[in-house]
């Protein structure tokens, strides 16, 4: 062993003015501080497999000086805990040291490098520990379970590495790298850098909205898995509200399987500021390249392998179809000439219009329920998105119109029915708003005629991105033609004729079943091969509560039960005239004014224990 380190594990968290420096940690030496050293933190170093020492008594002479710095800030030895038991039900331990001891012995391996996350009040979330030893590495994630500790995630999403510095500098690019010490590295030469918990394969489990909106550059590892972590963190970051700006840089002369910290340690003599102009410099070209890229794309078009046509921008920015005799009108406009050249084959147009068949191709393209506007790969698939929902954003005030409505609509004497409805929207909106792929229960409104029922669906549709579309005659299995579901976020039936058909019925339960439960679809145009996309929908259906208008829903099973939420509406006075066509249109406005307040107390709402 080197002379003057000693090997034994510190807690970071008992210690003062910790920094990354390369691949160790330097911290203030506790056994300085004792008696008034080391004010600038500069004397203990850590290095990656847990070794210590501290500068000013290095060798040998510095052995009880290194006992003191373990004294005040080690973790107990792991064989000290063989011979005790400190676990207690159900795999808690007392503290998080006793745990990561504890794992150590079951790993055989070594607690090397500790990460917190913290979640948006700056409280500690949950922390990864790393394990090094003969065998390799592994990761292992505690957290705080009442009076204990116990190894795995916290529930519901987790937050981002580093998520107080990603709040608090928000007009700042955002670095995204794989794993905590890469963001760490890059945070020592000044840049604002994050990750997500537990490597390449788990990015859907992080909350990634602190990033909407904002530029964000991703630097992926030299191999496989870190290429699919940056598509995959692109694809979630585009389907944020808004959207955020993000882009994949690769760094160039990385080793295989090399990442950012190899990068930094090739600049391990240059300045801070030269690494951040050098890697600015880079994210420049990259950006030159993107936007070439996509400009080429843009100006010649996509070709939709589906329906055999183009799809160009016109004049105001609208995708538009065309067929291939007006797509090379477009192009000779543009000066593409259709004579072929001497001693050629096929001419210039030509050679364009193979070039955008092979290269820009998209199996599918139009309007897709919870997509905005862009070209994505889902699936093996390319797909263009022509348009976007219209999202509402939330905003404080108050909705005195609208309660009187959904209050008067669902008033029961005996239950409130209105936390059925906030909780059924509430994460619909949320849903929607992350661009997430969440499918929910659908929602059956049963009340007389003319009490509201089809103006809280037509709320519901504006509430949802304002596209409807109606699905009763392809869930009755009349026609297997759904193509135009897919353009819209809200499923609405209103009041239709009901089936006495049982097999009619069974069918649409079937299909009901697949909206509220399954993720993909299976969309089929007419005269066109059928291809599965992934839809954000949420189906309404509203009848009168006669027991032969009730047919329209289909029989109530338990494999139905829990797919519906069916509550009973009722006739109240509307809370403003609405006896001329302009007193309607008043009121619509006014409930249209509204919702941004509604959406905002949804957003606070929090859904009692016993929905």
């Amino acid at each position: 062993m080197e002379s003057g380190v000693e090997l034994a594990m510190l807690d970071l968290n008992k210690l003062e003015k910790v920094r990354q420096c390369g691949s160790k940690r330097i911290a203030r030496c506790p056994a300085c501080a004792e008696v008034g050293g080391d004010r600038k933190g500069e004397h203990l170093f850590i290095r990656e497999d847990g070794r210590f020492g501290c500068v000013q008594f290095p060798g040998p002479d510095g052995n009880q000086h290194r006992k003191r710095i373990f004294e005040l800030a080690g973790i107990r030895d792991k064989k000290s805990v063989r011979t005790t038991k400190t676990r207690v039900n159900n795999g808690e331990w007392p503290t998080l040291d006793e745990a990561i001891v504890n794992i150590e012995c079951r790993l055989r391996m070594r607690a090397t490098r500790r990460d917190w996350y913290y979640d948006r009040e700056g409280n500690e979330h949950f922390i990864i520990v790393r394990f090094e030893g003969e065998k390799g590495k592994d990761f292992r994630p505690f957290h705080r379970n009442g009076s204990g500790w116990i190894m795995k995630d916290p529930p519901g999403k987790l937050p981002l590495f580093r998520l107080q510095e990603l709040i608090g500098r928000k007009d700042e690019r955002v670095i995204i790298v794989e794993g905590e010490k890469n963001a760490s590295d890059l945070a020592t030469v000044g840049l604002l850098a994050t990750t997500s918990a537990h490597g390449a394969k788990c990015a859907p489990k992080s909350d990634w909205q602190v990033l909407a909106g904002r530029e964000v550059v991703i630097l992926p590892d030299n191999d496989a898995d870190g290429q699919t972590y940056a598509q995959t963190v692109a694809q979630l970051l585009s389907h944020l509200s808004p959207a955020a700006t993000a882009r994949i840089v690769n760094l160039p002369n990385l080793p295989p399987k090399g990442d950012c910290t190899d990068w930094l340690e090739c600049r391990d003599a240059q300045l801070p500021e030269d690494i951040r102009a050098e890697l600015d410099n880079l994210i420049a070209q990259g950006k030159k390249a993107e936007t070439v890229a996509q400009s080429k794309a843009e100006s010649f078009g996509y070709f939709d392998t589906g329906r055999n046509c183009y799809w160009i921008r016109d004049d105001r920015g609208n995708w538009i179809s065309l067929n291939e005799t007006q797509f090379k009108r477009m192009l000779r406009r543009q000066g593409v000439s259709p004579k072929t050249l001497e001693n050629a084959y096929v001419s210039p147009l030509d050679l364009r219009l193979i070039d955008i068949q092979q290269k820009f191709d998209v199996h599918y393209a139009g309007s897709l329920a919870g997509h905005s506007t862009g070209v994505y790969k889902i699936g093996e698939r390319r797909v263009l998105v022509i348009d976007s929902p219209r999202i509402i954003e939330p905003h404080p005030g108050e909705w005195p119109i609208l309660n009187a409505v959904i209050t008067g609509l669902l008033h029961d004497p005996q239950v409130d029915q209105r936390p059925y409805l906030y909780g059924w929207l509430k994460i619909s909106y949320e849903t929607l708003r992350a661009r997430e792929r969440r499918p929910g229960q659908a929602m059956v409104v049963a009340g007389v005629h003319d009490c509201g029922k089809s103006l809280l669906q037509n709320l519901v549709t504006v509430m949802l991105g304002g596209r409807s579309a109606r699905p009763h005659q392809f869930m009755l299995g009349l026609t297997p033609f759904n193509s135009d579901l897919f353009e819209a976020e809200h499923l609405m039936i209103e009041d239709e004729q009901a089936s006495t058909d049982i097999r009619a019925r069974r069918n649409f339960g079937t299909h009901l079943k697949s909206i509220t439960v399954n993720e993909w679809q299976r969309c089929h145009a007419k005269y066109r091969v059928p291809i599965s996309l992934p839809p954000f929908w949420r189906l309404s259906i509203t009848v009168n509560n006669e027991p032969e208008n009730l047919m329209v829903l289909p029989p109530i099973d338990d494999s139905i039960e829990d797919k519906l939420i069916i509550l009973r509406g009722s006739k109240f006075p509307m809370p403003m005239p609405t006896a001329t066509l302009a007193q309607r249109r008043a009121f619509w406005q006014h409930l249209i004014d509204e919702l941004p307040h509604f959406l905002d107390f949804l957003l606070q709402w929090e859904s009692p224990l016993i929905l």
